[in-house]
C-alpha cells in the first residue's frame, strides 16, 4: 500500500543564532561530491541522563560529519539540545526543531549538511498503532538523485503485520537509488528478515568494503550494554547505483565519567558511506 506523503513545511535552517528560519526547497548547491556518508541512530527516549547523552552524541556527530543523520526517538530535549549547539547551527539543516512534525511524544530528525543539493524532505504515514513513519529526503550527489529514507519501526514483538507493511511503504516510497535506515526491530537470523530482503534491498553490514573484523560483535547494535540478546536492530540498506564503501558501528563505548553500562543511548548508531556509480 502506497500512502500519500506530503511535504515538511518546518525545515529550519539557521538564520541568526539562536533563531532558526524555515526554508523552501530545493535547496541548491554546487558544491561537488561524488559520495554521501550517512549515519542512523536510535537516541533513545529515557529520562537517564539526557542532556549527557544528547551532548556525548553530538561530539560523535562532529567527530564523523556525515552529509546525513537520521535520528530516532527524539523528544523536546533532544531538539533543544540539537538546536542551541554551535556545530548543528552552522553546518545541517534540521527536519525538525521543536517536535511539531512528530505524531506522539517522540519522533524522527533528519539532519541534512547545508552543502547539499537537497531536492525535497518529505513525511509519509504509516499504519501503526505507535505513531511511526517514513522520514524521507531526496538529495542530488554528483548530478544524480538519492532518496535516503528513515524510520522507526513498529516495536512489538508480535507486530510483524506492521512491520511488513510499513517496509512495504517505504519500499514504495523510495524507488531508483535509495538508502533506507532506522531502528527495524528485527534480527538476522528471524523470518521476519526474508520478508524484508525480499522487496529488493540490499544491506551494506554485509556488502561494504571496509568494515571492522569484529566477529564478536558484528553489527551488533542493541542489547551488549545490557549483557546478552545482542541484536543488529538498526541497519543501512540500499538499492540502485550505490555502492557501498565503509560501515561500523558509532557510540559503542560508555560515556566518560560514568558507570560503565551508561552509553549515548541503548543502542549504538551505524555510519556508512556510499560512492555513487
Amino acid at each position: 500500500m502506497q500512502l500519500q506523503g506530503h511535504l515538511y513545511h518546518t525545515t529550519w535552517i539557521p538564520f541568526t543564532k539562536p533563531k532558526w528560519s524555515a526554508i523552501s526547497f530545493p535547496h541548491e548547491n554546487q558544491c561537488p561530491r561524488k559520495s554521501i556518508s550517512v549515519v542512523t541512530y536510535n537516541i533513545w527516549f529515557d529520562g537517564l541522563l539526557q542532556k549527557e547523552r544528547y551532548s556525548a552524541l553530538l561530539q560523535e556527530i562532529s567527530k564523523y560529519n556525515p552529509d546525513v543523520v537520521c535520528l530516532q526517538e527524539c523528544n523536546h530535549q533532544s531538539q533543544k539540545i540539537f538546536t542551541e549547539n554551535q556545530f548543528i547551527q552552522e553546518n545541517y539543516i534540521l527536519s525538525d526543531i521543536n517536535t511539531s512534525t512528530f505524531d506522539c511524544w517522540y519522533g524522527i530528525t533528519i539532519m541534512l549538511r547545508k552543502d547539499l543539493n537537497i531536492i525535497s524532505i518529505e513525511k509519509i504515514p504509516f499504519e501503526s498503532r505507535m505513531g511511526r513513519y517514513l522520514a524521507k529526503a531526496v538529495i542530488k550527489v554528483d548530478g544524480k538523485q538519492v532518496s535516503i529514507g528513515t524510520s522507526h519501526f513498529e516495536s512489538g514483538f508480535n507486530d510483524l503485520e506492521y512491520r511488513k507493511n510499513q517496509w512495504e511503504v517505504s519500499s514504495a516510497n523510495l524507488p531508483d537509488a535509495s538508502i533506507l535506515c532506522g531502528d527495524f526491530n528485527v534480527h538476522d537470523d528471524h523470518i521476519e528478515s526474508e520478508a524484508l530482503f525480499k522487496l529488493d534491498w540490499k544491506d551494506s553490514w554485509h556488502t561494504a568494503e571496509k568494515k571492522p573484523k569484529d566477529l564478536e560483535r558484528d553489527g551488533i547494535t542493541f542489547g551488549i550494554w545490557k549483557g546478552g540478546n545482542n541484536r543488529r536492530l538498526d541497519r543501512i540498506l540500499y538499492r540502485g547505483y550505490l555502492k557501498p564503501v565503509s560501515i561500523q558501528t558509532i557510540g559503542d563505548a560508555p560515556l566518560e565519567g560514568y558507570p560503565s553500562t551508561v552509553y549515548i543511548s541503548d543502542h549504538f548508531g551505524v555510519y556508512a558511506t556510499f560512492e555513487i556509480e
